[in-house]
């Protein structure tokens, strides 16, 4: 139903750096791409944070683009149609909605520019039943405060990156390697990857949103249900 020449969604729990729009819309106007988005930091529990890119390939294993990056044409909504139903989709709506995208061959542009954080709630066990934005209000206050918040951040990922390929641990690597050969293999007997990837960690058609909804507690104690 949006009226707006372009579309932006920033999803409840992420957040957008104050330069967020002005990027991505001096992008899709000097581009005329279809579709632009930013990098993004993901915060994860752990602290292992991590700078978030999305390879807009459409032979990619490995294509998942939270909403909160994505900036596009409102022509590009009504050419690829609405987000389906989960219990439709192998992969989370969101996703089947961006390989509709990539598979209609339309313009997707990134922008080398850090302007999403992107606070995960996978693996924050109930967060959606507890309410729990302590983490993300943290953040904002962070980001309107602190002086080179992002550079400070930036930093601190490319610290663990390199702590990381100095590491002598050998199942990361190899399991990312069998991941590969797995999804190599689907795409040569013409199944799609991305979808093959969630069939065989979730299971069939909406497994994956149940069990998110699950874990984070979504459709907890006075928590309106998503219906279709």
């Amino acid at each position: 139903m949006a009226q707006g020449r372009y579309i932006a969604f920033l999803s409840h729990d992420d957040l957008w750096m104050p330069n967020h729009l002005d990027i991505c819309l001096r992008e899709i106007q000097e581009s005329d791409a279809d579709f632009v988005y930013p990098l993004g930091l993901i915060i994860w529990t752990d602290e292992k944070n991590r700078v978030f890119a999305f390879d807009s390939n459409p032979k990619s294993h490995h294509t998942w683009l939270p909403a909160s990056f994505w900036f596009f044409k409102n022509e590009l909504a009504q050419q690829i149609g609405p987000w389906k139903h989960y219990s439709e989709c192998l992969m989370p709506p969101s996703q089947d909605w961006l390989f509709r995208v990539r598979k209609a061959g339309k313009t997707i542009r990134m922008i080398p520019e850090v302007t999403v954080v992107a606070i995960v709630a996978t693996g924050r066990a109930g967060v959606y039943e507890r309410r729990d934005y302590l983490e993300n209000k943290q953040y904002f206050e962070r980001m309107c405060q602190e002086p080179g918040f992002l550079e400070n951040e930036l930093t601190k990922v490319a610290i663990y990156h390199a702590k990381l390929e100095n590491s002598l641990a050998v199942w990361p690597p190899l399991r990312k390697g069998l991941t590969n050969a797995v999804l190599k293999v689907a795409r040569c007997l013409g199944m799609e990857p991305f979808k093959v990837r969630f069939a065989l960690s979730y299971g069939g058609k909406g497994s994956f949103i149940k069990r998110f909804h699950k874990d984070t507690g979504a459709h907890g104690p006075n928590k309106p249900k998503i219906d279709k």
